[in-house]
């Protein structure tokens, strides 16, 4: 995050990006999701917003806000799960968390590189990891309080 991305990987995200998105909305279901998230974020159309300002986008701007937004002072996540508090514990406790695939025949080099990852320290400490119901998101900007 210090250094930014490289000009080649911000082409090629860029690039697939403005063509990905529109893929977005081929079904009825999806064409209702991104209209409900554009009312909710304020867009008129965040798709046709999209293909309107990543051309111009440039790789300063990405790389500026980058180092301006992107730091583990304002980092959030959300996860939903069943069992929050176990997912809680093993996450402050740095509990290893092996990674399944549904595909049995993963290259050896994927797996290896999991091997480190499953047991990454992520430091999280307890007074920052909060429990929310799934039913407090979306409700408000913000993150939800916990209870």
């Amino acid at each position: 995050m210090e250094e930014g991305i490289p000009k080649e990987r911000f082409e090629i995200a860029r690039t697939y990006l403005l063509n990905y998105t529109k893929l977005y909305d081929q079904s009825l279901s999806e064409i209702l999701g991104w209209k409900m998230d554009s009312k909710y974020y304020g867009y008129k159309d965040f798709l046709a917003e999209v293909q309107r300002r990543l051309p111009k986008i440039t790789h300063e701007d990405v790389n500026r806000a980058i180092k301006k937004y992107l730091n583990f002072e304002n980092l959030y996540i959300a996860l939903i799960t069943d069992d929050a508090e176990s997912l809680k514990n093993d996450l402050v406790a740095n509990a290893p968390s092996p990674i399944t695939y549904a595909n049995p025949n993963m290259p050896e080099k994927i797996l290896e590189e999991d091997k480190i990852i499953q047991v990454f320290p992520l430091d999280f400490k307890l007074e920052k990891v909060r429990i929310a119901p799934a039913t407090d998101f979306f409700q408000k900007a913000g993150v939800p309080k916990s209870n």
